[in-house]
């Protein structure tokens, strides 16, 4: 599993490092990163300004390294070194044996992944100094105040409650956006407790915690609306466990996670990518979805993002159903929310408009104002609904799934789409980020493209269901006029085959189903022409004001490519990245673009992960229809050495894969329905024998029919 290693660097004028440079801890509720001296500073570059005072790591800033005189930390910098352990959320931080008096020591930290509970031990060699560390209250906002604060415990425990006036709207979000927050006070509660030689000691209102020996610090913070916290209750379970007790319970609740995954490519570039961008996507997933970033966009004062609807695939893909759930089911509350919305831009409007952003609880007093159409976002929902039950073929998935996905189909036939000459239409609309852009387009791709899909999978589940007349929804969706110009897909009807388009096919290419193989084929190489620079694929992006490479948009052209099963260009689009090595940051963390002189904006970005995650995934198994491709996509490259998976993909399969590369394939399949398994044929290969049995080929494929259920096969390459 991997491990991450870096070691910090500190100058003479400065002894903070960039926020790329920081590991992160989190379980999505309590969440911190860490630098040499604790958790690190709000920055604006890494974390964005959020009035409230709900997220923990703004509360306080804990101080996890030697520090016998405050002020001193360039002096006690140097020569720090730091490993995150990925496979349980373990950050280890070193000081080897140093000059001047100061010995080796070490200290782990980690963040419970089912509590909000950070715990810190210390192991100090014979002659190491003492430790002591403080954790001060600093407010990051005019509009946070801090109130009702108690402090009161004695040497081995602290708590303390106080409470905090919430607002969940960023500082740069329009100020017509729903704020459910403004002036609801959170009652929070903290609870500080030590083991081992060590104390707690109050300086005014600041805590400080004193180790003269080996020990070990908890931290349990809680926030609520209603309700009493329960920090104190989570210190005393984890002082009765002590640091190994809490220690076995972090490892089964990452073991848990990690034992559903199953991914080897043979390529240890391509994997450590691929188990980080896993880790930060658990890391930063609470029972109300999964946020965009680790760096504030999730907490109790927050917001969540369309972008969640990219964390959905890779997770579901990936065989994480249960956590993938949490951000396809959390919809369910916010229905009549939706509703009442659309009702109020448009009264005969039937069905549920989502909006582009959310927060975690439905506090709106009032519908959100709608100020410009926006579908795409609706429509992301609705297919992370239906994504739930195609991949997994769960009845129960699907009655959750169906009031989701009829609710946005209806908004569709009612409002959304327009007639002309007997086609529909999506009304004039943005799309993705055009808010920056212009007021909107008539007809847009990706929301053409989502909404024939959606309503599509509208139809299916009514006919599974028996649920009203699904034809309806069949017959609309045939009707939709999907932009193109004869020879490609366009950004909007109308629209001429200008670069500036390239960005908007790009992004919505993996939405749509495969209307026209050939098409979507010319339309992937004209794009990838148009975008392509040095580093990978890139676009003039609004907020940039100038040319920027963005990771997502790359991965979303090599998830294309997989779709067309076409490993070539997948190779291609794999190589360009890997060559300049443009994707990673520090500590395994994607970023959101690239400048082109270089730096990454907002590292960490979880979008970009999960696209990774996703198109990886989708070149080694792909479902369409009722088939199912295996090695849709590989790389020549991978097929030549050992592989290894367990990913799951329409029609509601799971696929397990193993082979040695060289004569032995092992197959274990558990599907919803009967399919048709395709397998890509190795290089050099002759025939594929299941027992006795030779397997047909067809167009580069081998072929199987797979029974429902589940099923276990021993396949033999004959070359």
């Amino acid at each position: 599993m991997t491990t991450w290693d870096d070691e910090l660097f500190v100058h003479s004028y400065t002894w903070r490092r960039p926020p790329t440079s920081y590991a992160f801890l989190g379980n999505g509720r309590l969440s911190a990163f860490f630098d040499f001296s604790g958790i690190a500073q709000p920055d604006g570059f890494c974390y964005r300004p959020i009035r409230g005072r709900g997220k923990a790591a703004g509360l306080f800033r804990l101080f996890v390294g030697p520090d016998p005189d405050p002020g001193s930390h360039i002096y006690i910098a140097s020569g720090w070194e730091q490993s995150l352990n990925m496979k349980y959320g373990l950050l280890e931080t070193r000081r080897p044996a140093m000059p001047e008096g100061w010995k080796r020591t070490k200290i782990t930290a980690f963040i419970a992944l089912e509590e909000n509970l950070l715990v810190v031990h210390w192991e100090p060699c014979e002659g190491s100094r003492k430790l002591e560390f403080g954790l001060s209250f600093a407010q990051r906002s005019a509009a946070a105040e801090l109130g009702n604060l108690k402090m009161e415990g004695c040497e081995r425990k602290l708590s303390a409650s106080f409470d905090v006036l919430g607002s969940a709207r960023p500082a740069d979000f329009p100020s017509d956006s729903p704020d459910p927050y403004r002036d609801v006070a959170f009652k929070c509660e903290l609870a500080l407790g030590v083991l081992g030689d060590g104390s707690l000691h109050l300086e005014g209102s600041t805590p400080l915690v004193r180790f003269h020996g080996p020990g070990d610090f908890f931290l349990a913070f809680d926030a609520q609306v209603d309700g009493k916290p329960r920090a104190e209750t989570l210190l005393d379970e984890a002082l009765e466990l002590g640091y190994e007790g809490t220690l076995e319970r972090q490892i089964r609740a990452w073991d848990q996670f990690w034992g559903r995954w199953l991914w080897k490519v043979g390529d240890p570039e391509l994997e450590r990518l691929y188990i980080s961008s896993l880790y930060y996507m658990r890391s930063c997933a609470s029972e109300y979805g999964v946020g965009v970033a680790p760096y504030g966009l999730n907490a109790w004062d927050s917001l969540y993002f369309w972008d969640e609807t990219h964390m959905h695939a890779a997770l579901i893909s990936s065989n994480q159903v249960e956590l993938a759930g949490k951000v396809a089911y959390v919809w369910e509350k916010f229905l009549d929310l939706g509703r009442r919305a659309l009702k109020s831009k448009y009264p005969e409007a039937e069905g549920v408009y989502l909006d582009f952003f959310r927060c975690e609880r439905e506090y709106y007093r009032d519908p959100p104002p709608i100020p410009k159409d926006k579908f795409n976002a609706s429509l992301s929902y609705g297919l992370s609904a239906w994504r739930q039950y195609s991949y997994t073929g769960d009845p129960k998935a699907l009655e959750r799934s169906y009031p989701i996905l009829s609710g946005i189909a209806d908004m569709l036939l009612t409002y959304a789409l327009v007639p002309q000459e007997g086609k529909l239409l999506v009304r004039k609309s943005q799309q993705l980020d055009e808010y920056y852009k212009y007021e909107g387009v008539g007809n847009p791709f990706g929301a053409a493209a989502m909404a024939r899909a959606l309503l599509k999978a509208a139809g299916k589940a009514c006919r599974i269901l028996g649920n009203g007349d699904g034809e309806r929804y069949l017959q609309a969706a045939e009707r939709i006029e999907i932009p193109q110009d004869g020879e490609v897909f366009v950004v909007f009807s109308g629209c001429s085959r200008d670069p500036a388009s390239n960005e908007t096919i790009l992004n919505f290419f993996p939405a749509m189903d495969m209307i026209d193989e050939e098409k979507a084929r010319r339309t992937l190489d004209h794009c990838e022409r148009g975008c392509m620079s040095e580093q990978g694929l890139c676009c003039v992006a609004p907020w940039t004001r100038d040319t920027a490479v963005f990771p997502w948009v790359h991965f979303r052209a090599m998830m294309g490519e997989a779709m067309l099963k076409n490993p070539e260009g997948f190779g291609r689009l794999l190589e360009k990245g890997k060559a300049h090595e443009c994707y990673v940051s520090s500590w395994g963390k994607l970023p959101e673009y690239i400048h082109r002189r270089g730096w990454h904006n907002l590292p960490g970005f979880l979008t970009a992960g999960a696209m990774y995650v996703l198109a990886m995934n989708t070149a080694l198994l792909y479902g369409e229809g009722d088939a199912v491709y295996l090695l849709a996509a590989a790389p020549p490259e991978w097929l030549l050495r050992p592989l290894a998976f367990g990913l799951r993909c329409e029609p509601g399969a799971l696929v397990e894969f193993e082979t040695d590369a060289e004569s032995e394939m092992r197959l274990k399949v558990n599907s919803s329905k009967d399919l048709l398994l395709r397998i890509r044929k190795l290089p050099q290969a002759g025939e594929l024998l299941c027992g006795e049995r030779v397997l047909r080929e067809s167009g580069g494929f081998w072929e199987m029919e797979v029974p429902k259920g589940a099923s276990e096969y021993r396949l033999e390459l004959v070359r």
